[in-house]
């Protein structure tokens, strides 16, 4: 931070952007988002290798982020609040998150369908949506049919 007269005013590093209040730097570096940790180890095969920001990762259910896999917050947490202050969903600045294009394997078997703040499935043939819309499962179809 610069001290000025009365106030003050931020000057970011790389990778930070200084907010509208000019308060505030904000993390605009991009790197890939990860689903899956084992003993602090970012599992590869769990990043669709999109590089993306750490809010759009963190605070749409990513575990891990970037090079070093950065932990990501919890929800709930203090930590999370002030990288997710929209909530779940929503960037750090209050933008959609692309649940499609951060998410690895979303939407297994059908396609994602992105919406503000959340995303639904539309499934192949042969699949229905669970109860929250957004995983493809196999429609049994022998219960279906008493034939």
């Amino acid at each position: 931070c610069i001290n000025t007269l009365g106030s003050y005013q931020c000057e970011c590093e790389d990778g930070f952007l200084v907010n509208e209040a000019q308060n505030e730097c904000l993390d605009i570096r991009e790197g890939y988002c990860f689903t899956e940790i084992l003993h602090s180890m970012c599992q590869i095969g769990s990043s669709n290798r999109n590089p993306v920001t750490k809010s759009e990762c963190c605070c749409d259910g990513g575990r891990g982020w970037g090079p070093n896999c950065e932990i990501c917050p919890f929800l709930g947490t203090i930590a999370f609040k002030k990288l997710c202050p929209y909530g779940r969903g929503l960037t750090t600045t209050g933008e959609d998150i692309d649940e499609c294009k951060v998410i690895h394997n979303v939407c297994q078997n059908g396609e994602c369908v992105n919406e503000r703040g959340t995303y639904h499935c539309t499934c192949k043939e042969g699949y229905t949506t669970d109860i929250t819309g957004t995983l493809c499962i196999d429609l049994n179809e022998c219960n279906l049919s008493p034939n």
